[in-house]
């Protein structure tokens, strides 16, 4: 196992920013070689002793859907009342650090490659954000992959989007690079997304709403198995939203979004990655 974390200081050095964001601003997320080192003065008997005071009290969350009835589900939580010390407990929810200034962070990955990832988070947790953040995403995805890797050439991995921590998302630009620095890269995304802002009136009305009618389409898609809908149910249970209709409400919300709403979002979200943004880079042979 601890062999096993430390390797994952050998992954890709984008792969390594992804989840060097998701350690930084989730509280329920460590570092691998951290934990690494704690497993390395962990012993037998440490492990024994936490294990029998966690497991001398549980609460469970859970759910069962499909081909089952309520009664079903009756049965199995008495099944687990019985054969668990199960009782109610505070349940902690994962707390998101909030991004009030610029912030980065050297990865120094040995590579080649320069990485930067830049993260510009939502202002809040509302549906309202995170409509509109994902529809942004939506409008920037292909452009932007196609200016700086169709026709900058800047490197094999070039994608913007979302990445949500919890309940709150942000806009995410990815570049890893074997021809350029973290700087020049960094002056890339920014001259992109300012370029896209000064262009925005320029972009049709049909254009627009085939992309809203796009994101909503994936948002309101139905699960093709039931795995998926397992996922679905899981990540309204994890967000404690018990009607599971997160993707419906975002969708909705969508739905109703127009341009001039969109404009005002996008210019505060070039403010944002210039003056309120986490950057997580690696120089690689360009430094």
């Amino acid at each position: 196992m601890i062999r096993n974390l430390q390797n994952t200081t050998k992954d890709k050095p984008y792969n390594q920013a992804l989840t060097r964001l998701e350690t930084t601003l989730l509280s329920t997320r460590w570092p691998a070689t951290d934990r690494a080192a704690l497993l390395e003065q962990t012993t037998l008997e440490q492990l024994t002793a936490w294990r029998q005071k966690t497991f001398s009290e549980l609460a469970v969350v859970g759910g069962l859907h499909g081909n089952v009835s309520l009664e079903d589900a009756e049965r199995l939580a008495e099944l687990l009342n019985t054969v668990l010390p199960i009782s109610r407990q505070p349940r902690p929810r994962p707390q998101v650090s909030q991004l009030d200034r610029s912030m980065d962070i050297d990865l120094a990955v040995d590579h080649n490659d320069a990485t930067l990832l830049i993260y510009a988070q939502d202002a809040d947790a509302s549906f309202t954000s995170r409509a509109k953040s994902a529809l942004a995403g939506q409008l920037l995805r292909s452009p932007f992959f196609s200016d700086l890797r169709t026709e900058q050439q800047l490197g094999y991995v070039v994608s913007a989007g979302i990445r949500r921590m919890d309940t709150q998302s942000g806009n995410l630009f990815l570049v890893q690079s074997p021809k350029a620095d973290v700087a020049y890269l960094e002056q890339a995304v920014i001259t992109f997304l300012r370029n896209y802002v000064n262009n925005w009136d320029a972009l049709s009305d049909e254009l627009f709403e085939q992309q809203k009618n796009g994101l909503i389409a994936r948002l309101t898609e139905k699960d093709k198995n039931l795995a998926q809908r397992s996922q679905r149910y899981w990540q309204s249970l994890v967000e404690e939203n018990y009607n599971f209709d997160s993707n419906e409400q975002i969708a909705a919300i969508v739905a109703g979004l127009t341009k001039a709403d969109m404009a005002a979002f996008l210019q505060d979200l070039l403010q944002r990655v210039q003056n309120r943004r986490l950057k997580i880079y690696s120089a690689g042979a360009q430094g």
